[in-house]
Protein backbone atom coordinates (compact mmCIF):
# COMPACT_ATOMS: atom_id res chain seq x y z
CA UNK A 1 0.00 0.00 0.00
CA UNK A 2 1.32 3.43 -0.94
CA UNK A 3 2.12 6.05 1.67
CA UNK A 4 0.63 9.50 1.18
CA UNK A 5 2.89 12.53 1.70
CA UNK A 6 1.75 14.36 4.81
CA UNK A 7 2.82 16.56 7.63
CA UNK A 8 3.31 13.52 9.85
CA UNK A 9 6.34 12.35 11.75
CA UNK A 10 9.25 13.28 9.52
CA UNK A 11 12.63 14.75 10.36
CA UNK A 12 16.07 15.25 8.84
CA UNK A 13 19.09 15.16 11.17
CA UNK A 14 22.84 15.25 10.59
CA UNK A 15 25.93 14.00 12.39
CA UNK A 16 29.55 15.02 11.98
CA UNK A 17 30.89 12.65 14.66
CA UNK A 18 30.12 9.32 13.00
CA UNK A 19 26.61 8.98 14.42
CA UNK A 20 27.25 9.44 18.13
CA UNK A 21 25.21 12.66 18.11
CA UNK A 22 22.54 13.69 15.62
CA UNK A 23 21.35 17.29 15.40
CA UNK A 24 18.14 18.43 13.68
CA UNK A 25 18.17 20.38 10.43
CA UNK A 26 15.34 22.90 10.88
CA UNK A 27 13.18 24.26 8.09
CA UNK A 28 13.36 21.23 5.79
CA UNK A 29 10.80 21.44 2.97
CA UNK A 30 11.73 18.41 0.84
CA UNK A 31 14.15 15.47 0.75
CA UNK A 32 15.26 13.25 -2.13
CA UNK A 33 18.02 10.76 -1.22
CA UNK A 34 18.72 9.98 -4.88
CA UNK A 35 17.97 6.83 -6.85
CA UNK A 36 20.00 3.66 -6.29
CA UNK A 37 20.56 1.47 -9.32
CA UNK A 38 22.81 -1.50 -10.06
CA UNK A 39 25.14 -1.93 -13.02
CA UNK A 40 24.17 -4.45 -15.69
CA UNK A 41 26.80 -7.16 -16.02
CA UNK A 42 26.55 -9.15 -19.23
CA UNK A 43 26.89 -12.83 -18.30
CA UNK A 44 25.89 -14.20 -21.69
CA UNK A 45 27.92 -17.26 -22.68
CA UNK A 46 27.90 -20.13 -25.19
CA UNK A 47 25.27 -21.94 -23.12
CA UNK A 48 22.79 -19.04 -23.22
CA UNK A 49 19.57 -19.90 -25.01
CA UNK A 50 16.75 -18.15 -26.80
CA UNK A 51 18.82 -15.49 -28.60
CA UNK A 52 18.67 -13.41 -25.44
CA UNK A 53 21.54 -11.82 -23.55
CA UNK A 54 21.69 -12.63 -19.83
CA UNK A 55 22.51 -10.11 -17.11
CA UNK A 56 23.36 -10.03 -13.43
CA UNK A 57 23.42 -7.06 -11.08
CA UNK A 58 26.79 -5.45 -10.48
CA UNK A 59 27.84 -2.71 -8.09
CA UNK A 60 25.18 -0.25 -6.98
CA UNK A 61 25.45 3.52 -7.30
CA UNK A 62 23.19 6.32 -6.13
CA UNK A 63 22.46 9.40 -8.21
CA UNK A 64 22.74 12.86 -6.71
CA UNK A 65 19.93 13.73 -4.32
CA UNK A 66 18.95 16.96 -2.64
CA UNK A 67 16.96 18.60 0.08
CA UNK A 68 15.60 22.10 0.49
CA UNK A 69 15.32 24.25 3.59
CA UNK A 70 13.84 27.61 4.52
CA UNK A 71 17.29 29.19 4.84
CA UNK A 72 18.32 30.97 8.04
CA UNK A 73 21.88 32.31 7.92
CA UNK A 74 22.02 32.39 11.72
CA UNK A 75 21.07 28.72 12.15
CA UNK A 76 24.02 26.51 13.18
CA UNK A 77 22.84 23.52 11.13
CA UNK A 78 22.53 25.63 7.99
CA UNK A 79 25.97 27.19 8.43
CA UNK A 80 27.43 23.70 9.06
CA UNK A 81 25.96 22.56 5.73
CA UNK A 82 27.51 25.56 3.97
CA UNK A 83 30.90 24.69 5.51
CA UNK A 84 30.51 21.04 4.42
CA UNK A 85 29.67 21.93 0.81
CA UNK A 86 32.31 20.81 -1.63
CA UNK A 87 32.61 17.21 -0.56
CA UNK A 88 32.69 16.92 3.24
CA UNK A 89 31.22 13.65 4.49
CA UNK A 90 28.47 13.60 7.11
CA UNK A 91 25.73 11.20 8.19
CA UNK A 92 22.18 12.15 7.27
CA UNK A 93 19.27 10.52 9.06
CA UNK A 94 15.76 10.92 7.67
CA UNK A 95 12.74 9.82 9.69
CA UNK A 96 9.80 8.20 7.90
CA UNK A 97 7.17 7.74 10.64
CA UNK A 98 8.64 4.80 12.65
CA UNK A 99 11.83 4.20 10.59
CA UNK A 100 15.15 5.99 10.16
CA UNK A 101 17.03 6.01 6.84
CA UNK A 102 20.67 6.69 7.73
CA UNK A 103 23.13 7.35 4.93
CA UNK A 104 26.79 8.37 4.76
CA UNK A 105 26.57 11.45 2.57
CA UNK A 106 28.79 13.86 0.67
CA UNK A 107 27.59 17.45 0.72
CA UNK A 108 28.29 18.44 -2.87
CA UNK A 109 26.76 21.91 -3.04
CA UNK A 110 24.76 24.51 -1.13
CA UNK A 111 22.78 26.97 -3.24
CA UNK A 112 20.59 29.90 -2.19
CA UNK A 113 18.99 31.43 -5.28
CA UNK A 114 17.04 34.61 -4.53
CA UNK A 115 13.68 35.58 -6.03
CA UNK A 116 11.93 38.85 -5.24
CA UNK A 117 8.93 38.42 -2.96
CA UNK A 118 9.68 34.79 -2.07
CA UNK A 119 11.18 32.98 0.90
CA UNK A 120 14.91 32.25 0.69
CA UNK A 121 15.02 28.52 -0.06
CA UNK A 122 18.41 26.78 0.03
CA UNK A 123 19.04 23.63 -1.99
CA UNK A 124 21.62 21.17 -0.65
CA UNK A 125 22.94 18.71 -3.24
CA UNK A 126 24.00 15.38 -1.75
CA UNK A 127 25.48 12.04 -2.82
CA UNK A 128 25.26 8.81 -0.82
CA UNK A 129 28.85 7.67 -0.27
CA UNK A 130 27.97 4.18 1.04
CA UNK A 131 24.94 1.94 1.39
CA UNK A 132 22.10 3.40 3.48
CA UNK A 133 20.65 1.53 6.44
CA UNK A 134 17.12 1.34 7.84
CA UNK A 135 16.40 1.13 11.56
CA UNK A 136 13.47 1.55 13.94
CA UNK A 137 12.95 4.88 15.67
CA UNK A 138 13.55 4.37 19.39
Amino acid sequence: MAKIAKNGVVALDYSVDGGTTFLPIPGVKSFDPGTTTAEDIDVTDYDSTGDQREYANGYKATSDGSFTVNFDEENAAHTALIAAAGGASILLRHQYDTKWLTMPTLIKAFSTPVSVGEALIATVTIKASAAPTWSAVT
